[in-house]
């Protein structure tokens, strides 16, 4: 036993070297986040991307250290006696290795994507900015990014030898090392969406410089998309203004934010969310914790963990939490899929085309001409609460719970049990949500659909009362476009869609709801409620108001949205 012990441990204190020396990655890339040569049409968007990455990697650093001295800690253990420290050796770990929880959380970067003043027209003077330093930035980026991408492939090969030991203190410091691996891997994207935004940048700049009053357009535009790419790179930077609380450190948060993660955009799990599940968990007792913890340890998807993760942040408690848990439980992963965030987070980053179903195959979409804004807040208001995905999707209720957003619609609680089928049930429901949202507005829904003005107070509900701008035209398409697009890209990225107003171009009126829910690559991703699909379009092509836009439902421009504030 002893001699077993010792080769077990030699791995783990292995991993442990590795971790101690990998570490100093993340503590020196940090101070390599610095932005300069920028003009001041982005310097607001680049102070505030620098500095959130300097967290990132900062805390990034602190999680890797904190595993490393778990395994020290363990490794002590360890080495006292032969059978008692075999078992101890599996409970000195960290408070969440048996349960890393897989979710993609978009953390909030404020101001990131705040409006700059822009090149623009026939400026008489060239542009600012130092095109060679804004190069040097980015490759800066990219070696942080080629750091990053060779630790978290050192680490998930080491994590995978210390498993072949089959021994429980190597099982469980490898699955914190593989949720560092995925951490080091979200990070190294973001610096690559940076440093391809520079270079992009670098070039126009250069360009308008010696030829400014020709190329002010162009350089205008690269403003536009290197904001566009800050924000972006911001939803990859999963732990940045993370703070440990009396339950979750900043190893346990990586696990939670970064493991597993494909899009950071179609995180189930907000930036709010997280901050309410915290919350919740704080207050928890040791045993409940315990409980609590037990379950995410069994849960055999990153999707599970998440919806029981969002469960508790909901607030309604943790019996109905757990609850929850046993039912995704009983259903197959892909049934799972479903539920969870009815799909969106399947649907990959500049993926088109993609149609959102539940599980019996039913499609997503708006069941009568007059539902699409009521379709686009039931798919908002199911990322923010799973027992709304599991009702819309499956009809069922946990323990009787009738989620929260449904609440007022008139004898809900027994819909469950109407004999109905989905789509019956889904257009139902639509129906309902129209009239909620059309309550005090004197506006005829039956014919016209949603009031924009009542419109925003619904977002609101269901984003627990944060304040919401809804701004929209009723005779054009709406002026600014561009930096409206620009403000619910920073929501989207801290984990939060946005519906938008669509309609035709020219003195009209708008016609659509559809709900932003994605963006890369100077791409947005939209679900339309017409199709039940999730479709892209450029960011150009969407702010140009000339259409036909497929992820428009065909209409051409947009007449406004729904942007959530701070």
């Amino acid at each position: 036993m002893t001699d077993g012990i010792r080769a077990d441990g030699g791995r783990v204190a292995g991993l442990a070297a590795l971790l101690r020396h990998g570490a100093s990655t993340w503590t020196q890339r940090a101070d390599a986040t610095a932005l300069t040569g920028l003009g001041p049409g982005v310097a607001d968007a680049a102070t505030q991307a620098a500095a959130t990455w300097r967290a990132e990697l900062t805390v990034g650093g602190d999680a890797v250290r904190d595993l490393a001295r778990s395994l020290d800690d363990g490794l002590a253990t360890l080495r006292q006696t032969d059978d008692d420290a075999v078992r101890r050796a599996g409970q000195v770990r960290h408070t969440s290795f048996a349960a890393p929880t897989p979710s993609g959380v978009g953390v909030r970067t404020q101001g990131a994507q705040a409006a700059a003043r822009r090149w623009g027209g026939d400026v008489l003077t060239a542009p600012e900015g130092a095109p060679d330093d804004v190069r040097a930035g980015a490759g800066e980026y990219e070696t942080t990014a080629d750091l990053l991408d060779e630790r978290a492939d050192t680490l998930t090969a080491t994590a995978h030898e210390v498993t072949d030991a089959d021994a429980e203190a190597g099982t469980a410091a490898a699955q914190g090392a593989l949720a560092l691996a995925d951490l080091a891997r979200l990070e190294a994207g973001g610096c690559r969406i940076i440093a391809a935004g520079l270079r992009a940048y670098a070039t126009a700049l250069d360009g308008a410089q010696k030829d400014h009053a020709a190329t002010s357009g162009a350089a205008a535009g690269a403003e536009d998309a290197l904001r566009l790419a800050l924000g972006d790179a911001a939803g990859h930077a999963r732990l940045a203004g993370f703070a440990p609380t009396g339950t979750v450190t900043a190893l346990d948060a990586a696990a939670a934010l970064a493991a597993g993660v494909g899009d950071p955009d179609k995180a189930v799990v907000s930036a709010a969310e997280w901050a309410a599940y915290l919350a919740v968990r704080d207050d928890l007792s040791d045993a409940e914790l315990a409980r609590f913890d037990a379950v995410l340890a069994d849960a055999r998807t990153p999707e599970e963990r998440q919806a029981v993760i969002a469960a508790l942040a909901t607030g309604a408690g943790l019996p109905l939490a757990l609850a929850l848990a046993r039912r995704l439980r009983q259903m197959t992963p892909a049934e799972v899929r479903a539920v969870a965030s009815l799909g969106l987070a399947d649907v990959g980053a500049g993926v088109s085309g993609v149609a959102l179903g539940t599980p019996d195959g039913t499609d997503l979409i708006q069941f009568t001409g007059t539902t699409c804004g009521s379709a686009s807040l039931l798919l908002l208001a199911a990322q923010r609460d799973p027992y709304l995905a599991l009702f819309l999707a499956t009809g069922e209720t946990v323990d009787g719970h009738v989620p929260d957003y449904l609440a007022d619609i008139p004898r809900i609680d027994r819909l469950a049990g109407a004999g109905l089928t989905t789509g019956e049930r889904l257009r139902h429901v639509q129906e309902q949500v129209r009239v909620q949202t059309n309550r005090f507005t004197f506006w005829p829904g039956r014919w016209l659909g949603s009031a924009p003005w009542g419109y925003g107070d619904e977002v609101s509900r269901i984003l627990g009362g944060q304040d919401v701008d809804m701004s929209y035209s009723l005779l054009r398409p709406k002026g600014g476009a561009r930096d409206l697009v620009a403000r619910a890209v920073a929501s989207v990225d801290a984990g939060t869609p946005v519906p938008f107003l669509v309609g035709p171009s020219g003195t009209d009126v708008p016609r659509h709801y559809v709900l932003l829910v994605g963006h890369s690559d100077g791409e947005l991703q939209f679900y339309e409620p017409g199709s039940g699909e999730v479709r892209s379009v450029s960011v150009q092509d969407a702010v140009a108001g000339t259409g036909p836009v497929g992820a428009f439902g065909n209409w051409h421009a947009i007449y406004g949205a729904a942007v959530p504030e701070g």
